[in-house]
């Protein structure tokens, strides 16, 4: 009988360490292809990377991620020489007709200055190609979808034309005497793009958070102690919105935050993710207060205490454990959205970084490193939250399971 015992304890243990080692492996696979300076995906089964290849490339990438904001895309120097080039031969324009003229004249005069010089068809597409980017910032004259007649430029000379391709910042167009501010464009600037949508992920999920649990708790008060007309109704509905998924309910929503004006703000977006977690949040929530006895509030009553006091001091503080695992459900909704965010941001400055995650995977190929050095950071804000609220997991994962 303690033969068959002790090996049952063996056969349980081994079944619980391969068990473990099996759910775990996806997670080790994704360390292994994160360390590993390749961008294809690893199908052996070793969860070690290779030691020639183990670095932290990835991770860097994905942190230091950022791009040139403004005047369109970085020229090289044979870009810069060729456009420079073309610039400096342009032919000079004509003097300007006298007003004296009669208007058949001028109009005469104006079409054969339109048939005497036209932009070459494969510099145009260059230029088309490059966004006109010397046309916006040389010149403010306007002409054909290509920034205007750029022949006044040509009197700058090649060379002072290339130094302005090269650095076209306000510092050097006052050097060079060309303008003071760039027009039709903003000054180049490169712009941390990691950053800012680290900074809107923690923004949003941080307030969808809080603003979420304050309403669900006030709503979730008064449906577990109060009776009213509607009260059924109301949690009913909640049931019934649930029902629903969100990308249902995409349009519509997208058609109110345009009208509202909140298309790529973040404002926008903490509304969305606020109104479609409170259903959520008030079930659990309410489920929580219909175990703490109503005796308290009746001895608080007794004493003088408000409604709204007895709100604060006493049925809060008794609510932590639900308040804390509602609160970490709905950060962890805001923080791991993906579809409202890319349908409502448009800028990727203002996107977040689950947005980011996918932008590491196109029609043709995947960047496996650097979508997996990415999903390891997203994760670690959610597991240092559960690390955090774990001592309140225990009472509040069973919150409103058992009422009395």
């Amino acid at each position: 009988m303690e033969r068959s015992t002790k090996l049952g304890r063996i056969m349980t243990h081994a079944f619980l360490i391969v068990f473990t080692l099996i759910v775990l492996f996806p997670v080790i696979k994704v360390f292994q292809i994160a360390l590993q300076d390749r961008q294809t995906f690893d199908m052996r089964l070793d969860v070690l990377p290779d030691k020639e290849l183990l670095t932290l490339q990835n991770f860097s990438d994905v942190v230091g991620r950022s791009k040139v904001d403004g005047l369109g895309p970085l020229l090289t120097e044979l870009e810069i020489d060729k456009l420079a080039e073309f610039l400096a031969g342009l032919p000079p324009p004509k003097p300007e007709t006298d007003l004296e003229e009669s208007e058949s004249e001028e109009e005469e005069d104006e079409d054969e200055d339109e048939d005497e010089w036209e932009v070459p068809e494969k510099m145009a597409a260059f230029m088309e190609q490059k966004r006109c980017f010397a046309c916006h910032m040389l010149g403010e004259y306007g002409r054909d979808g290509l920034g205007g007649d750029l022949r006044p430029v040509a009197a700058r000379g090649r060379q002072q034309l290339a130094a302005w391709l090269s650095d076209p910042t306000a510092e050097q167009a006052q050097l060079l005497g060309i303008r003071t501010q760039p027009m039709g464009a903003m000054q180049r600037q490169t712009v941390w793009v990691f950053g800012h949508q680290l900074f809107n992920s923690l923004i949003v999920s941080l307030v969808t958070t809080v603003m979420g649990i304050f309403l669900a708790c006030t709503a979730a008060y008064a449906f577990s102690r109060f009776r009213f007309p509607g009260r059924r109704a109301g949690l009913l509905s909640f049931l019934v919105i649930q029902m629903f998924p969100g990308t249902m309910m995409m349009i519509p929503l997208y058609i109110l935050v345009d009208r509202l004006g909140l298309l790529d703000q973040l404002l926008g977006l903490i509304l969305v993710y606020s109104t479609t977690a409170i259903p959520f949040c008030v079930w659990m929530l309410k489920g929580y207060f219909d175990t703490i006895p109503k005796e308290l509030e009746e001895s608080a009553i007794i004493d003088g205490a408000s409604r709204v006091r007895i709100f604060w001091t006493i049925i809060l503080p008794l609510a932590k454990p639900a308040i804390a695992v509602t609160g970490l459900f709905s950060f962890m909704t805001a923080w791991n959205e993906f579809i409202l965010a890319a349908t409502f941001m448009n800028d990727e400055t203002a996107t977040t970084l689950p947005v980011m995650l996918n932008s590491y995977v196109s029609a043709t190929t995947v960047e496996w490193g650097h979508f997996a050095a990415g999903a390891i950071i997203v994760s670690v804000p959610v597991v240092a939250l559960f690390f955090l609220l774990q001592r309140h997991l225990v009472g509040g994962l069973t919150a409103g399971g058992v009422k009395g």
